[in-house]
């Protein structure tokens, strides 16, 4: 019997493993054990490839084993309980890597109007319920620099502040 704790001797096939343990398609498992420099197969080869070595128990055991690791793994870094300066200081960084995902829209123009429309108000509702958070749960900081920078990109966006 095959211990499916250890990894594949087929490198490639390990490759598969942790990527379909992690969530990735067929195609993108397989795509993901190509070597660096090496020839990236077609999404429907890479697929009907995946497939074919996903049949094998050996395999389908080995992803089995790691996805259960990783589950155990995410368990252990979250708390139970979220005080409300983390909740606070974690909405902060929400607003960041919105209006970065936003300003890059912007900036690469090869995305459609509807999507950067859509992202648009993504980010303004968020700021807009991060603005409803009271003072009495705001983190204590020092340096208020960065959450004014922040309100200062916010309002160049044009959102609505009402």
């Amino acid at each position: 019997m095959i211990d499916p704790s250890l990894p594949l001797k087929n490198a490639r096939h390990e490759a598969f493993c942790q990527a379909r343990a992690r969530g990735a398609t067929l195609a993108k498992a397989w795509q993901a054990g190509v070597k660096p420099g090496g020839r990236l197969p077609d999404e429907n080869s890479a697929k009907v490839s995946g497939h074919r070595v996903e049949k094998q128990a050996e395999v389908r055991l080995r992803i089995a084993h790691v996805r259960k690791a990783l589950e155990g793994n995410y368990q252990a870094d979250i708390p139970e309980v979220f005080d409300k300066t983390t909740i606070v200081e974690l909405n902060l960084q929400i607003s960041e890597v919105l209006e970065n995902a936003y300003e890059t829209a912007v900036t690469i123009g090869k995305v459609s109007p509807q999507k950067l429309e859509r992202l648009r108000s993504v980010l303004s509702a968020h700021v807009g319920r991060q603005s409803k958070l009271s003072e009495e749960d705001a983190p204590v900081v020092k340096d208020t620099a960065a959450i004014n920078a922040i309100a200062a990109r916010a309002a160049n966006l044009g959102f609505c502040k009402c």
